[in-house]
């Protein structure tokens, strides 16, 4: 039978069916409702809407009449409504500077009239009265300056008053008044601070004064060149060690008189010494040999390192107090340089070379005594400690043998020569040959060969073999130490190889010191060393805590 009229032909589902809206409208599953959500009315308007019922002040324009809660339920009132008409990509403070720029004329301010306007446009109905009461509580008559508005209105209390605030950008210094109230940042703090309320100024210049009992450093205790690279400890003219201890430079006077003198001219850690080995002319005085010493700091929080020259021999300032050694010369440099690895007197006395922390470890020979910097150059890439520590040649002066250095460290070592005073000193890589490339962890110079000028350069290294160099190139290894346990400390390279390499008795002896806690005394009379060749029997050091420690004292 054929299908009446009024029957339709049923046709294959889809699966997707349609629903009705409650406002009719047809929509499919997935798709959006065409008709949005209702924004609930803020809490703030409501109390807005009960404040105006009660409110009995005529609306005449006047301002008087409305309460501080009445004033304050206003702008949370604004403050909402524009949060809720607000898009994601603008915040509050954004979206009223939108809005009230269409109606300001370019001078920044804006009028009653205006005012009511703009609040209408983003749908709170503001009376004149309002207005006007509004710009009367912040402190204007009949225009109100938008930025000010914005900020009391956007901003938190705390910020409003911190952008309000004087700002001093330095501590409060000895001799100056203390009369400022406000916000403080100086460099020791990485926050600002803020005087108190009931600040009184007298407190702090008192505060500058020093105050009647004080203390006086008689003895320091420990040793802190085991962590660090560089030779950090001598014996000076008159048979007392130098060495340093955080940012103090130590003279030791051995018992029985067992006493200490200090330099305190550094701000910060020391981290290189340096003895001047030949007698110096420095203002019309003459400072003998192995009195003058060098000290290189790391960067401070004020300011960048610096390199202090002073004497060594003690001078008696006050009766109450031990005894102090005189500065003569500081070198100040930025902070990007960090500090210094190494430093070392020339043979004469004349100048001084530094290395410094930066990630070039920059190489830089100054004339100390005027303040020069005589030249500079890159003495290793990378991250610090790359460059070890540094050796003048130390018979420059005997037989016209010409000025160099050596620079070593993570697997490298360079000379250091200057042959145009103009052209500056200039670096050449010295080769490991057929050897092992490896750390090098000391350097010395041997004395001159008998015919000539060549001096031979003993390397010691990280396995406790010592190089010897030829001609630029390492020519042969001498089996020498031990190369001893790793200790690590604070995650500082391990100590370990011949850490110390030192030429004396006239040059005629090499001594060497290892990470095995061994001493060896080496013959290099003939300006060569050959294995096995001592002139005397090796030295081993002892644990002060006797047998049952494992591990000899490494030497560094």
């Amino acid at each position: 039978m054929r299908p009446s009229s009024a029957s339709t032909q049923k046709r294959p589902s889809s699966g997707i069916t349609s629903r009705r809206t409650p406002e009719g409208q047809s929509s499919s599953p997935g798709s959006r409702p065409t008709s949005a959500r209702p924004v609930p009315e803020p809490e703030s308007r409501k109390d807005l809407a009960a404040m105006r019922s009660t409110h009995h002040a005529a609306d005449d324009g006047s301002a008087g009449g409305f309460s501080e809660a009445h004033l304050a339920t206003l702008e949370d009132a604004i403050k909402d409504t524009v949060r809720s008409k607000r898009s994601a990509s603008d915040d509050s403070e954004r979206m009223i500077m939108k809005i009230f720029k269409q109606v300001d004329d370019g001078d920044g301010d804006v009028d009653v009239g205006e005012f009511c306007a703009v609040c209408a446009q983003v749908g709170l109905k503001v009376s004149q009265a309002e207005a006007q009461a509004l710009f009367e509580r912040y402190g204007f008559d009949t225009v109100l300056p938008l930025k000010l508005f914005i900020d009391k209105l956007v901003k938190q209390p705390n910020r409003q008053l911190g952008s309000q605030m004087a700002v001093r950008k330095s501590a409060f210094q000895v001799g100056e008044r203390a009369d400022f109230s406000g916000k403080i940042t100086y460099p020791k703090c990485r926050k600002a601070v803020y005087t108190p309320s009931d600040w009184d100024p007298a407190l702090a210049e008192r505060s500058a004064e020093l105050p009647d009992a004080g203390l006086v450093l008689q003895y320091i205790y420990g040793y802190q060149g085991k962590e660090n690279t560089a030779q950090n400890i001598f014996y000076t003219a008159e048979n007392k060690l130098v060495y340093y201890v955080a940012g103090v430079g130590v003279v030791y006077n051995r018992p029985p008189d067992n006493s200490q003198a200090f330099f305190l001219g550094h701000s910060d850690d020391v981290l290189s010494l340096a003895l001047c080995p030949a007698p110096v002319e420095f203002d019309h005085e003459v400072y003998p040999a192995r009195t003058l010493v060098a000290t290189g700091q790391i960067t401070s929080s004020e300011a960048g390192p610096y390199i202090c020259i002073w004497d060594s021999r003690a001078h008696e300032y006050a009766p109450d107090c031990p005894p102090a050694m005189p500065e003569l010369v500081r070198l100040r440099f930025d902070k990007d340089v960090r500090g210094f690895t190494a430093l070392a007197f020339s043979p004469s006395g004349k100048h001084l070379v530094a290395v410094a922390l930066d990630n070039y470890h920059t190489v830089s020979v100054f004339d100390w005594r005027n303040k020069k910097e005589v030249s500079s150059g890159r003495g290793q890439t990378g991250d610090p400690p790359q460059v070890f520590g540094v050796e003048w040649n130390p018979h420059e002066n005997d037989d016209d043998i010409p000025s160099a250095f050596l620079t070593f460290g993570r697997k490298n070592i360079k000379m250091w020569t200057c042959e145009d005073p103009k052209s500056g000193w200039k670096a050449r890589q010295l080769s490991f040959g057929k050897q092992p490339m490896q750390t090098v962890t000391s350097a010395q110079w041997l004395s001159p060969r008998e015919g000539t000028r060549e001096c031979l350069i003993a390397a010691g290294m990280a396995d406790g073999s010592i190089y010897i160099f030829k001609g630029g190139a390492a020519a042969k290894a001498i089996l020498a130490h031990g190369r001893g346990p790793q200790i690590n400390i604070n995650g500082l390279p391990g100590y370990h190889g011949v850490r110390g390499l030192r030429l004396c008795k006239n040059n005629s002896m090499l001594i060497s010191g290892g990470a095995d806690g061994t001493v060896l005394q080496w013959d290099a009379s003939d300006g060569r060393l050959e294995e096995g060749r001592f002139v005397a029997d090796p030295v081993k050091i002892r644990s002060p805590f006797g047998p049952a420690d494992k591990f000899a004292p490494c030497i560094r």
